[in-house]
């Protein structure tokens, strides 16, 4: 069997194009499919076929086949393709036609700027006619979708696992902190606390990717805090024997103390005086620019 066929595109869709109107002929689904081969066969994303309407007042029948050779209901940009098919090949001399869909009859029209509108006709909202699965007709629906392979990307309620380092100001600076020996830090996205850089650099990756993340003071534990340095007198931490521990409260100890409220902190002793200690609340990291350097190891 030899075909005539036309190659067009509308805005980047690519079709062949068949005239069924003077030589009837019949396509199976594997000719259809051997046909899309971009490689074997002549390629396209949909193959059109103009053939004769059996309708009142319709001039032509349109059908669009898949490169799977299944055929479908409509097609805007093979349309304006099958509009400017049949008026160069002389099959009508009309400037609007009324061509029958699988979903329908449409009208194709060209103003006077050579521009084919297509006239899809009025909207189906009817979920029955769609066909939608819906308790009901809607003005927007919601429609979750599972694709394979797809993966999940860092984003509000995303639990995230991230193994990294942590440095002074950059890679070069001195490490801090690292999760590389006891295993990746788990953690809720924009639900369980976390400095607001961190949260910043790591939105939008993937299981997978690598980041360094760069954090000015600002972004990270802020400034230090000259209220954050708090004087206690030495009687508030002396033991059952009226003797204070000078060994425990030594300058660079960590100190776990408790506030009014019941909340657990902990201060660095800054200086011991004769008669009281002075100990800094500040984050240990506060006037730091930090850089953390990982990866992320799940997002779920």
């Amino acid at each position: 069997m030899k075909l005539h066929f036309t190659k067009m595109h509308g805005i980047g869709n690519d079709f062949i194009v068949l005239d069924h109107t003077k030589s009837p002929f019949q396509l199976t689904k594997e000719i259809i499919q051997s046909l899309s081969h971009r490689q074997l066969g002549i390629g396209f994303d949909q193959l059109l076929i103009v053939e004769i309407s059996t309708l009142k007042d319709v001039d032509f029948k349109y059908r669009i086949f898949n490169q799977d050779g299944s055929e479908v209901e409509q097609c805007g940009n093979g349309a304006r393709c099958f509009y400017r098919f049949v008026k160069d090949k002389h099959l009508t001399t009309k400037e609007s036609i009324r061509v029958e869909t699988k979903s329908g009859v449409i009208t194709l029209t060209e103003d006077h700027e050579h521009m084919i509108e297509v006239n899809m006709g009025e909207p189906i909202f009817n979920p029955k006619l769609i066909p939608f699965i819906s308790d009901r007709e809607k003005n927007e629906y919601s429609i979750t979708i599972d694709l394979p392979n797809q993966k999940e990307m860092i984003k509000e309620g995303a639990t995230v696992e991230v193994n990294y380092e942590l440095f002074i100001d950059d890679e070069n600076g001195e490490m801090v902190e690292s999760t590389l020996e006891q295993g990746p830090m788990k953690f809720t996205f924009k639900v369980d606390p976390m400095i607001e850089g961190f949260e910043k650099g790591l939105a939008g990756l993937n299981a997978g990717d690598e980041f360094r993340i760069s954090i000015p003071c600002a972004e990270a534990y802020g400034d230090e805090q000259e209220e954050y340095y708090m004087e206690f007198p030495k009687s508030d931490f002396m033991e059952e024997d009226g003797e204070f521990d000078e060994e425990l409260f030594a300058v660079g100890e960590v100190i776990p103390m408790e506030t009014p409220e019941g909340h657990q902190v902990q201060g660095v002793v800054e200086e011991v005086k004769l008669n009281s200690v002075v100990i800094d609340f500040n984050h240990p990291l506060a006037g730091e620019n930090l850089f953390f350097k990982g990866h992320v190891v799940s997002v779920s």
